[in-house]
């Protein structure tokens, strides 16, 4: 019997050890602007938890563009380019259970450079860094609205498509690097390929059925758009 007792305390403790608290919403955003627009968004959080929680905030620059500028603000503290993550009573949010706090504030600053870049926000539990989840912005800076912009042909075969696919796009020769975005009808980000030249296959086996938007992004400017439908 006592063996049996220590066996259910070490299979609850990790398992509650592991429990997600946090909610956030929404936790992929997508924007395009021009390169003296700046983009700003908020985000909220909810302790789904049955007891009360600290979290706080830190950034991933890592795939911010040379030149682009981005600030943050949460709980009470605000930081600019030379601050990663929030600290001590200011920077912490508390949260009861199903409280919901919405003072995460984030601002992007393109400052007349294009190019793409992809923010990642993670809000952890200061009580275990474990429970954690991230939100991931990207910005597209490019020269004109997208709809003026993405005028070049392109086609993706199979279409509909279950597994394998290939895109081809209209591009000149020399052009930089491309980005295939694939987003689902929500506008949420699912999948990005980076890929050199006109064509490039890519991989639709981890997206459930459905019909989702594509982007194609060359040298900062959002060149191409259309539908890619996936069955199952």
């Amino acid at each position: 019997m006592k063996f049996l007792i220590r066996l259910i305390i070490f299979c609850v403790i990790p398992f509650m050890a592991m429990a997600q608290t946090i909610q956030l919403e929404p936790m992929t955003m997508e924007y395009w602007t021009t390169p003296n627009k700046s983009v700003n968004f908020t985000v909220a959080i909810k302790n789904i938890s049955s007891s009360t929680n600290s979290y706080r905030l830190k950034i991933n620059r890592a795939e911010q563009v040379n030149g682009h500028t981005s600030t943050f603000c949460f709980a009470e503290q605000c930081f600019g380019e030379s601050q990663n993550e929030t600290s001590g009573k200011d920077g912490t949010v508390v949260l009861a259970p199903n409280d919901v706090n919405d003072s995460g504030h984030m601002s992007f600053f393109p400052n007349n450079v294009m190019g793409t870049t992809i923010l990642t926000y993670t809000i952890y539990n200061i009580n275990s860094e474990s429970d954690k989840l991230d939100v991931k912005i990207t910005i597209h800076v490019g020269t004109t609205d997208v709809k003026e912009e993405a005028t070049t042909p392109s086609f993706v075969t199979p279409n509909p498509t279950s597994d394998i696919a290939t895109i081809q796009v209209n591009l000149p020769e020399g052009n930089v690097q491309s980005q295939l975005v694939i987003t689902n009808n929500l506008g949420q980000q699912v999948q990005n390929v980076s890929f050199n030249g006109s064509s490039t296959q890519f991989s639709t086996a981890a997206l459930p059925a459905g019909m989702y938007n594509y982007t194609v992004i060359n040298g900062g400017k959002v060149v191409s758009l259309g539908k890619l439908a996936i069955v199952r």
